[in-house]
């Protein structure tokens, strides 16, 4: 785990006098120092480090300062850079600030003011970060689709942290394994490595940072890619009790470790993606409630309309297309649900369900639009194809029962279908889909009384 300290500091000085009293000073005040003699040795330091605040002179033997500070700007552009020195006029004060120095201070200096300036520049650089959070959790709740939002806290946690690869494990359905997500531009963490991680991080419920001991961990023993790796965020994605899974922002040895400001940052950015990672979760679980029939696991009504106002639209693309409707209503149901009582009733709603469901297409669409009634829509379908599924239907539904031995019982299920098919010849193309759709399932719905009147247990057109 890193040690704590207020922030990372790179002093940059010629004079080895000034760099050490520097770095005692900032030392004393809790701050992480490293020093450079050079802008050479200071950009080696940069590639390796990550820091909070850059301490430097704009007087250096070997170029020239504000070139410098530019470059630094460019190589990371939250770094906050004061500009440290005895040799500075007023216009050279102007030029510090246009080429990005958050503020110039004069040597002599007073161990006071410089810190002020530190706890300043700190501050901004905090609040920068607030802003960039702040900005992510507006994009993590501009989406409930999951695989939207998933794509997007991946792009954000690379955009945030610089960090390749990022890894999304989410635990799956009903708590099973995880589902692995990834933005890394380069392969290198295995599922099996990734996992361990994600279990970690999981179990301890905690968000850790790693360093170096991730090669030297016997818990990593196994995993070859844990000595390329120079530094983890493990992040569990929490809800309550609730796990979703782990949030994991891996560099690589080339890269720099991670600063204590963005483990801090991380563990924000993972709790506002497991809020966002919930709501997409909950919203699925109600829309699925609001397309789902709650006993039977069948489509609802909402969704039957939908589905076939979508068929009916292709109709009038494709002229030779056709969609077919069916309505299943089981015989003397109430006389059974009396007999055998409400909970039978309702296990054999489901047996019908299953019925249905084994003897029609994936592609079919079954939904429950009543207490015993059913609607199957059949796209591609003619009405002589449809009379053939609607028999399917019904020797399935009676076998389906004797099977399980309600017929024993003392009742004896069946069913009765309606067959109806509209093609594209049967309506006018200005014909308003929605009314379509309802007189499509109503003439299924005569259909099938048709069928009860002439004895029931039959498929009628």
């Amino acid at each position: 785990m890193m040690d704590e300290a207020k922030a990372s500091v790179l002093v940059i000085d010629d004079e080895p006098g000034i760099r050490d009293v520097l770095e005692m000073d900032l030392e004393l005040e809790g701050y992480a120092v490293k020093t450079a003699e050079s802008a050479s040795m200071a950009f080696r330091a940069l590639k390796d480090h990550r820091f909070d605040i850059v301490l430097t002179d704009i007087r250096m033997p070997e170029t020239d300062g504000f070139e410098v500070l530019r470059k630094m700007k460019e190589f990371d552009n939250d770094l906050e850079v004061i500009v440290l020195s005895g040799y500075i006029s007023e216009e050279a004060e102007i030029a510090c600030l246009k080429n990005g120095a958050f503020e110039c201070v004069r040597k002599p200096y007073k161990s006071e003011v410089l810190n002020m300036h530190l706890e300043r520049a700190l501050k901004r650089s905090y609040l920068q970060g607030l802003a960039g959070l702040n900005e992510a959790s507006r994009k993590l709740m501009s989406t409930l689709h999951q695989p939207d939002l998933i794509r997007v806290v991946l792009e954000l946690g690379h955009k945030l942290f610089v960090a390749e690869p990022i890894l999304l494990m989410l635990r799956g359905a009903n708590g099973g394994d995880f589902d692995r997500h990834a933005f890394e531009m380069s392969p290198g963490v295995s599922d099996d490595f990734a996992r361990a991680l994600a279990r970690r991080a999981e179990n301890a419920r905690r968000p850790e940072l790693l360093s170096s001991e991730l090669a030297s961990d016997a818990e990593w023993a196994g995993f070859g890619e844990a000595a390329k790796i120079s530094a983890a965020i493990l992040c569990p994605l929490l809800v309550g009790n609730r796990s979703l899974g782990s949030l994991l922002i891996l560099r690589r040895l080339d890269e720099p470790p991670f600063l204590v400001a963005e483990f801090r940052r991380a563990v924000n950015f993972a709790a506002h993606a497991a809020l966002a990672l919930e709501n997409a979760r909950l919203y699925q679980v109600v829309e699925e409630m609001a397309v789902r029939d709650e006993l039977t696991g069948l489509f609802s009504r909402r969704y039957l309309h939908e589905s076939l106002n979508h068929q009916i639209r292709r109709l009038r693309r494709n002229p030779g297309a056709s969609v077919a409707c069916l309505f299943v209503d089981l015989d003397h149901f109430k006389e059974v649900n009396d007999r055998v009582g409400h909970a039978e009733g309702d296990a054999l709603l489901c047996a019908t369900a299953d019925a249905i469901k084994s003897a029609v297409r994936q592609s079919d669409v079954v939904a429950r639009v009543g207490g015993d009634e059913f609607v199957v829509v059949l796209p591609d379908t003619n009405e002589l194809g449809a009379t053939v599924v609607g028999e399917k239907i019904r020797q399935s539904i009676e076998s389906s029962a004797a099977a399980d031995g309600t017929a024993q019982a003392g009742a004896r299920v069946t069913a009765s279908v309606g067959v109806v098919a509209l093609s594209v010849k049967g309506f006018a193309q200005e014909t308003e889909v929605s009314g379509l759709s309802a007189n499509l399932i109503e003439s299924a719905d005569k259909a099938m009384y048709r069928a009860k009147q002439c004895g029931r247990n039959r498929v009628s057109k």
